[in-house]
């Protein structure tokens, strides 16, 4: 990524258990109220994530994010999906609920 920039972003779910591999975003959408997507960093990596959608209560889900970064970084983005969350949190720490996937990201930003 550069340096001090705004990135829109939309994250998409794919069970590739199965062949071919079943889109499951939908069924996260529809099921918007049971799921949120966070998003973490390693510390020391300058990206904030901001929700840009949200269920039908108001709280946050995390199909689509503005992501904007910092000065020069380097470190990991980890993207976890979890199913019934408790809503509102403070994050993924907060939420409990189950964890449906979570996978991490390699991120240099110069």
């Amino acid at each position: 990524f550069a340096e001090n920039t705004q990135y829109q972003g939309a994250v998409r779910f794919l069970n590739e258990t199965e062949t071919p591999a079943e889109e499951i975003t939908e069924e996260v959408l529809e099921e918007a109220d049971e799921h949120q997507v966070f998003y973490t960093t390693t510390d020391g990596l300058n990206i904030e994530t901001q929700y840009e959608d949200e269920d039908s209560q108001g709280n946050p889900l995390g199909l689509q994010i503005t992501l904007t970064t910092g000065a020069a970084s380097q470190g990991s983005l980890t993207v976890t999906l979890r199913h019934e969350p408790v809503k509102p949190n403070d994050g993924l720490d907060s939420a409990g609920g189950e964890t449906d996937i979570a996978t991490s990201f390699d991120v240099t930003i110069e």
